[in-house]
């Protein structure tokens, strides 16, 4: 799957992940996070996740970001399915 700016056709884009982190407490309750630990550190990331063009500054869900033909088919695989 291609993904590209709606407005410029530029792909470099960004997109905001949810990142899976171990929560280090000490005693006096003060808190950090660790993402270097195993399977710690896992992105995730869909249709519904923001994505920003850095060309133009576009910012919208990534849904909105696939490109030309394979949106089309997306819709259509939609439709069919409704």
């Amino acid at each position: 799957m291609k993904y590209e700016c709606p407005e410029c056709g530029g792909t470099n884009l960004d997109v905001s992940v949810s990142v899976w982190a171990r929560l280090l407490q000490n005693v006096s309750g003060e808190c950090e996070t660790d993402v270097t630990d195993g399977m710690i550190g896992d992105q995730e990331w869909g249709d519904e996740s923001q994505m920003l063009c850095r060309d133009c500054g576009h910012c919208a869900i990534v849904a909105t970001f696939i490109s030309g033909k394979e949106a089309e088919d997306e819709e259509d695989n939609v439709e069919s399915e409704s």
